[in-house]
């Protein structure tokens, strides 16, 4: 009894967090969160904090905070509709609040973004979410389909080394993709090949390849984006929407449940992920994956 009433309570949390993610471009008052899950406006504030281990006040800011480094390092936007999109009420006050958040002004911040100190920040707040929305997805064997993927030529560009470094990659990816004009992701399939669980490998042997799909080879470039091409397999495959965090619960699940239960086996091929809609265009626990497990 005691735990189905701790998982009820936790899904109530989960309702509130799902809403603040997808509303973060609305005003939210704390009557209108503690009426979402039903819970008293006069004691929600503290039962948020004893949850979520920060006020509700902070959790907003922090993920508005969040995705405006976000636009800040991977977007070109102005930095005044960065903050107004924040909830801010001038530049003045978002710098100040950014710079208390992150250690530097957004300025700065854009232009030497602090790769390595950016990922720590990130991962304190992933520990927020996982109080809460650890339990938030679950899987099972019949969204797993197989299928065949056809070979497809990419532009790929690879990370090697410090998991902590892998966005800095990712954004000199993005510089080249926007550089190209006719590799957008709304023409071009964007895809991730994850060769290893950054846990599992010394930081030095970790290896990440960011990558789009292409219509003809691309040239040599002093970016070191490179062709190659994903090759035609048998896959597993696993469609969801949700943050990054599921997505390593959806990889976990593919290998700890699926892989043993289906009599497929791994082939050579790493496992690679499409992303469908990515953050900050859409909210994080929004993104669209497929994920696919090359299997013989």
């Amino acid at each position: 009894m005691h735990v189905e009433n701790t998982q009820r309570y936790k899904t109530r949390f989960i309702q509130i967090i799902e809403y603040i993610n997808q509303n973060l471009d609305t005003s939210m008052s704390l009557e209108h969160l503690a009426g979402i899950a039903h819970f008293s406006k006069f004691h929600f504030q503290r039962q948020f904090s004893a949850v979520m281990g920060v006020s509700a006040h902070q959790y907003i800011q922090r993920l508005r905070l969040e995705r405006s480094a976000y636009e800040l390092a991977f977007r070109q936007d102005d930095i005044c509709n960065i903050a107004f999109r924040g909830h801010f009420q001038s530049q003045e006050a978002f710098s100040r609040a950014f710079k208390k958040y992150m250690g530097q002004t957004p300025l700065r911040f854009r232009k030497l973004t602090p790769w390595q100190a950016w990922h720590f920040k990130q991962q304190t707040q992933i520990e927020y979410n996982l109080r809460i929305t650890s339990v938030s997805h679950s899987f099972n064997n019949q969204q797993v389909t197989i299928i065949d993927f056809p070979a497809t030529p990419i532009a790929r560009l690879t990370h090697q080394g410090q998991p902590a470094l892998v966005m800095k990659t990712v954004s000199s990816f993005i510089q080249w993709r926007k550089a190209q004009g006719n590799l957008s992701p709304k023409v071009s399939d964007t895809f991730n090949v994850l060769y290893h669980d950054p846990q599992s490998v010394p930081a030095s042997e970790y290896r990440f390849d960011v990558a789009c799909s292409v219509f003809s080879p691309v040239a040599e470039n002093e970016s070191g984006v490179e062709n190659a091409t994903l090759p035609h397999c048998r896959c597993a495959t696993l469609r969801l929407t949700g943050s990054n965090e599921d997505m390593a619960q959806a990889i976990s699940f593919l290998y700890g449940q699926w892989l043993p239960q289906s009599g497929e086996e791994c082939s050579e091929h790493p496992l690679f992920v499409k992303r469908l809609a990515m953050y900050p265009d859409v909210a994080m626990n929004q993104q669209i994956f497929e994920i696919y497990l090359p299997v013989r």
